[in-house]
C-alpha cells in the first residue's frame, strides 16, 4: 500500500488563526507557512482517539511541522484540530514499515517516543535532534509494541517528576516538538 494525502484544501475563509492570517483563504495561509516549515514529520501509530489524532495536528501546526503520517485507522474527526487541519500536510499509511522505508528514503532519523525500560530511551532534553527527525507515537496505555519500536532508529523519552508514568499522547507529542522547535528553529 502507498502513503497517502489526505485532500483537505479548501478555499473558504480562515477564522481561528493568528491576526496576520485573518480575512485570508486556506491556500494563502498555507503558502504564508510553507517557507518557514521544519523538517520535523509526527507519526500516530494506531491512534484509536479521533481527539488524539486531531491535537497533533493541531500541535503541528503551532510547531510549523513539514508533515504528519497517520498510521493505521484512517479516520481522524476534524473538530479536534479547530481547523488547523486546512493548513497541515496529512498523510495515511496502512503499516510502520513502509513509512519506515520512506523516512529514511528521505535521510529522516527515526525516534519511538517511549518510556518503556526495554526501549532504553534517552531523555528528549539529552539529545541531540537532528533537523531531519521524525517521532513515532504509540497508541495511549501501549505505546509502542518492541517490534514496532525497534524498527525505529533510536528511543526517546519525556522525563517526568509526578506520579502520573506517561502523558497523553497528543500531550508528549507537543512536547517533543516543543523540544525540537527549541533545538532546531529557536538556537
Amino acid at each position: 500500500m502507498a502513503i497517502t494525502a489526505f485532500d483537505y484544501s479548501t478555499d473558504r475563509v480562515a477564522t481561528n488563526v493568528q491576526e496576520q492570517f485573518l480575512n485570508m483563504e486556506a491556500a494563502q495561509i498555507r503558502e504564508a507557512l510553507e517557507g518557514d516549515r521544519s523538517h520535523l514529520v509526527n507519526v500516530c501509530m494506531n491512534l484509536t482517539s479521533d481527539f488524539n489524532k486531531a491535537s497533533v495536528i493541531r500541535a503541528s501546526n503551532a510547531f510549523l511541522c513539514r508533515e504528519t503520517i497517520i498510521v493505521g485507522r484512517r479516520k481522524i474527526d476534524r473538530r479536534g484540530t479547530v481547523g488547523m487541519h486546512h493548513f497541515e500536510l496529512i498523510k495515511h499509511a496502512d503499516t510502520l514499515e513502509e513509512v519506515i522505508e520512506y523516512l529514511h528514503d528521505e535521510g529522516y532519523t527515526v525516534y519511538a517516543v517511549d518510556n518503556t525500560a526495554e526501549l532504553h530511551p534517552k531523555s528528549v532534553y539529552n539529545a541531540i535532534l537532528p533537523s531531519k527527525s521524525a517521532f513515532v507515537y504509540g497508541e495511549e496505555q501501549q505505546g509502542l509494541t518492541l517490534e514496532q519500536a525497534s524498527l525505529c532508529d533510536g528511543a526517546l523519552y519525556i522525563p517526568q517528576r509526578g506520579a502520573a508514568r506517561s502523558l497523553n499522547v497528543s500531550q508528549a507529542a507537543a512536547v517533543m516538538m516543543g523540544e525540537y522547535t527549541r533545538q532546531q528553529c529557536l538556537a
